[in-house]
């Protein structure tokens, strides 16, 4: 007989964890890290998250590595800070690669 995950059982109590998953658990609650549920948006958000997570890093990886070093070797020697060049140089070079791997992850998590 096939469950699906997360039912009852037949006499109505939660289905056991497995053994790791018990201790994975306990050990980030032992550091003060209390882990979601992953039956539910959450975790509906995670799964589809990680499903397309290679196509929008494909996407910016190749968008970081096309960006022109001089670009942000002019903004440092005018006396742009760390953060100053990623907003004002490297985000808006990225942002169209970033958008556009947004859209085709959108698209696809549609036509599952």
């Amino acid at each position: 007989m096939v469950r699906a995950v997360g039912a009852r059982r037949p006499d109505g109590q939660q289905p056991r964890r497995t053994a790791r998953a018990c201790a994975r658990r306990a050990g980030f609650e032992a550091i003060g890290i209390e882990l979601p549920s992953i039956y539910g948006p959450f975790g509906i958000l995670l799964v589809f998250s990680l499903k397309f997570y290679p196509f929008v890093f494909l996407l910016t990886a190749g968008a970081l590595g096309a960006i022109n070093r001089s670009l942000e070797e002019a903004a440092e020697s005018l006396g742009a800070g760390t953060w100053r060049r990623f907003f004002t140089v490297t985000l808006p070079l990225v942002f169209p690669a970033v958008t556009s791997g947004r859209a085709l992850q959108r698209e696809r998590g549609k036509n599952r």
